[in-house]
């Protein structure tokens, strides 16, 4: 996992902002990030001398210390969701998230309603509404990464193939075959093979290893299980076998986890 993703957010401000002809936002040096999702209009941000101009499905992401101004289109009111937050590693040591400052992501059903979940509860305040609204805005972070970082669209996957991905998640130690999870998603062996990699970027079987390692992993890292037991339990009765895919995939053997956990 990249170290860019162990970051924790902490919510300063948050508002859905519904644009005036008068609104704009006055030149100064921002002492936290600001991520902006535009719902509706249009306006012009300028960020470190850079002018940016944004309309609805435009993602703005300002990082800290930035120099920030905006101003509004008044014949076209911006409509946005708008927080301000810290944010910082698990050793609480302020850190930069590497999103772009300008992204076009579209108006995304999924995050718009995690967006106007994050604003009911933010504006109900109900006991323990903080701890809430730093895991939806987590979510809304996650999403951020996926579509602007990585470039990709988890919620875009083929239905049929998702529901396989779960039967794998659920079935890992068994002994799968691409005819048997062919036949669960209603395809022909051939083209579910085809459209599993069209999704997911890895063959089949590639999928199934991640996911048995992955699992081994955490495992290991447990203390509770010996790599043997660990092997048997992850779908493989070779242990050889068992530590060969584990260092293909991890990198390392098995054992280096029993070492560091």
């Amino acid at each position: 996992m990249a170290e860019s993703e162990y970051f924790v957010p902490d919510i300063g401000y948050f508002i859905f902002r519904k644009g005036t002809i008068n609104w704009k936002i006055e030149e100064s040096k921002i002492d936290f990030c600001d991520i902006t999702y535009v719902t509706e209009g249009h306006a012009w941000y300028v960020v470190d001398g850079v002018v940016y101009e944004v309309r609805a499905g435009d993602l703005m992401c300002i990082p800290l210390g930035s120099i920030r101004s905006a101003a509004i289109d008044p014949t076209d009111l911006m409509g946005c969701y708008s927080a301000n937050f810290q944010v910082t590693n698990l050793h609480g040591v302020p850190v930069r998230i590497p999103f772009p400052p300008l992204t076009h992501i579209g108006l995304r059903v999924d995050l718009l309603q995690l967006f106007r979940e994050l604003s009911g509860v933010w504006l109900c305040k109900e006991p323990g509404y903080v701890m809430r609204a730093q895991a939806i805005f987590m979510l809304i972070l996650c999403r951020v990464f996926e579509l602007t970082v990585y470039k990709k669209d988890s919620y875009a996957i083929d239905p049929r193939i998702r529901k396989t991905m779960r039967y794998i998640s659920d079935h890992y130690d068994a002994t799968l075959t691409v005819a048997e999870l062919a036949a669960i998603a209603e395809l022909g062996p051939v083209y579910y093979g085809a459209l599993f990699k069209q999704n997911t970027g890895m063959t089949v079987n590639r999928y199934i290893t991640q996911i048995r390692i992955n699992h081994a992993e955490n495992m290991l890292r447990s203390g509770e299980y010996t790599i043997g037991e660990t092997a048997e339990r992850c779908g493989y009765s070779d242990v050889h076998y068992f530590r060969k895919q584990f260092k293909e995939v991890m990198g390392c053997l098995p054992s280096k986890c029993l070492l560091e956990r």
